[in-house]
């Protein structure tokens, strides 16, 4: 609940900013020809089955009823079904589908593996509690230590897989932000965003690497250029969930 308004704000930075390129520069998004309102209904009657997947997909995820992971088979599953009813699909559509995926599959977990090898060397140097033990002790205002936890999340996501930062810091940074007198739930909000900022932040940014792996034809200069406006609109929202609380929290506040 703490994540829905903070994900309908970050969805309007990023129109926002797609909306700044395109105006700035034309040429990444032309005008499309106008249509009518009842044209657009129209248009939207071949989708209705897309629709309700994906309300079935969100929807049990929301309500508990299957795991991320599940819901991820599921909604791979709905669209096959899908497919296969509009006629769509072919066997060898099926076959080559198939083998894409496991190449893609295979490309991304070539990067993720190697940061869960990178991962026990840099919890074996001590880095990450010499950080939150330095950042705890640091003579400052309780907000701006808490800004000094979230830079430090920025740097460890760049060299980081989440679930082992999470494991190394949580701990030590969950009490102290208690000690603060800080909403817990208000806190995990700007961690999660925190997390995503850092695998895309250059130098390094996990995710970028998964994305130059998976087109080949892209360099890695154009698409570090291409994340900017968007790491500025990740960090201007961060910035606005961090001096005004109420969007993590009046929704939980409702429970």
């Amino acid at each position: 609940m703490a994540g829905i308004i903070p994900g309908i704000t970050a969805a309007l930075f990023y129109i926002i900013t797609i909306y700044i390129l395109c105006k700035s520069k034309p040429n990444y998004g032309p005008p499309g020809p106008g249509s009518t309102f009842r044209e657009k209904i129209a248009a939207l009657k071949p989708c209705v089955d897309i629709l309700i997947l994906i309300v079935l997909v969100l929807g049990g995820l929301m309500a508990g009823w299957f795991t991320p992971s599940e819901a991820g088979a599921i909604g791979a599953f709905g669209a096959i079904v899908i497919s296969l009813l509009r006629r769509r699909i072919t066997w060898k559509g099926f076959v080559d589908g198939g083998i894409q995926l496991m190449k893609t599959t295979g490309t991304i977990y070539t990067v993720l593996i190697g940061a869960m090898v990178l991962t026990p060397f840099i919890a074996m140097t001590n880095i990450p509690k010499a950080l939150a033990e330095y950042v705890a002790g640091l003579p400052l205002d309780p907000l701006a230590i808490v800004g000094v936890i979230l830079l430090v999340y920025i740097v460890l996501g760049c060299f980081m897989d989440t679930p082992p930062m999470t494991a190394l810091t949580i701990p030590i940074f969950f009490p102290i932000i208690a000690d603060l007198g800080f909403n817990p739930v208000w806190f995990g909000v700007l961690f999660v965003r925190m997390m995503e900022i850092g695998m895309i932040t250059p130098p390094v940014g996990i995710n970028v690497f998964v994305l130059a792996g998976l087109n080949k034809d892209l360099p890695m200069e154009t698409i570090f250029k291409g994340i900017i406006p968007f790491l500025i609109s990740d960090i201007c929202h961060v910035v606005l969930v961090f001096f005004f609380p109420v969007f993590s929290l009046w929704l939980p506040s409702l429970l």
